[in-house]
């Protein structure tokens, strides 16, 4: 019996990536599995757990690993016969970003600039500020990068990706490891990239796609298991999350019939939360659902078909 293949119901109006039936194994592993996604333009999130294969399909997506089997479309080029014309219109930053620290944020820019085609030192120049402009980063460029916090590095790393005005800007885990404030101020920078081109945002942080996104897909284990919108992904639970207070006594029998979510120790037993269709236990209230339940219950679940 054929798999049925996730509801494109939150698709973008305008289709910039097609991706159909997209696979990538690595000998018997497959780290993507018959993956067909539609993407427009705005600000898409690609959620998952390590391991999920996010940054396998990113680096497909971005020409620097052939795939094992389907088709994909950027724009109006073909992934595997136009790559060149597709890496013009990309700017991409990697999970692993890593700068010369002896280097200044203008100098490493520079270099970046002269790899992506900028050889008249006028108009590499002109870019090269346009781009710390954008990222906030013109008072700080002359700077040595070993000096940069995480927040500065990773707008340095989104600085790169922009030098050319690219349609598609792809990135891989970019708020991990930062603080709280430098994470939202990101969030923002992405926010406002987003309003003219593609931003393909992946992630395991919930908050960065509830914060920036209107569309969003979730993969496990290689597979597809949601696409469509924030909203109906949290239509899925509400009504179905509860909370309450159980005794140390009760935990266990609790987490044994139930889909415990969370559960934060108090005195004498614990405040849990728990995904059930009815009263999970006597004491628990319907709650409001959040983006992280719906995420959970997800991934908990076989996924979504289509509607």
């Amino acid at each position: 019996m054929r798999r049925k293949r996730p509801s494109f119901a939150g698709r973008h109006r305008q289709v910039f990536i097609h991706m159909d039936v997209l696979s990538k194994r690595y000998g018997k592993f497959q780290a993507v599995q018959d993956v067909t996604l539609t993407i427009g333009k705005g600000m898409f999130g690609l959620l998952g757990p390590n391991g999920a294969g996010k940054t396998t399909l990113l680096r497909v997506l971005s020409t620097t690993l052939p795939p094992s089997g389907g088709s994909v479309t950027i724009g109006n080029y073909r992934l595997g016969r136009d790559d060149q014309a597709i890496r013009s219109l990309l700017g991409y930053l990697p999970q692993e970003f890593g700068l010369p620290k002896q280097l200044t944020g203008y100098e490493y820019l520079d270099y970046a600039a002269v790899m992506k085609g900028f050889r008249h030192s006028q108009r590499r120049r002109t870019e090269v500020e346009s781009v710390l402009e954008k990222v906030n980063m013109s008072a700080r460029a002359k700077e040595r990068t070993g000096t940069y916090s995480g927040g500065m590095k990773q707008r340095i790393g989104i600085a790169q990706a922009l030098l050319g005005s690219p349609e598609l800007i792809v990135v891989d885990e970019p708020t991990a490891g930062l603080d709280p404030e430098e994470r939202m101020r990101f969030r923002s920078l992405l926010s406002e990239l987003s309003a003219n081109r593609t931003v393909l945002l992946s992630t395991h942080i919930v908050a960065d796609i509830a914060a920036t996104c209107c569309g969003l897909a979730v993969m496990k284990r290689g597979r597809l298991v949601y696409d469509g919108s924030l909203e109906r992904l949290l239509e899925t639970v509400r009504g179905r999350v509860w909370t309450g207070y159980v005794s140390e006594s009760r935990f266990d029998g609790v987490r044994m019939e139930s889909n415990v979510i969370s559960a934060r120790k108090a005195a004498y037993g614990y405040d849990i939360r728990v995904l059930s269709g009815t009263r999970p236990f006597e004491g628990a209230t319907l709650a409001p659902a959040a983006l992280e339940d719906a995420y959970l219950y997800v991934l908990r679940s076989e996924g979504m078909e289509s509607e």
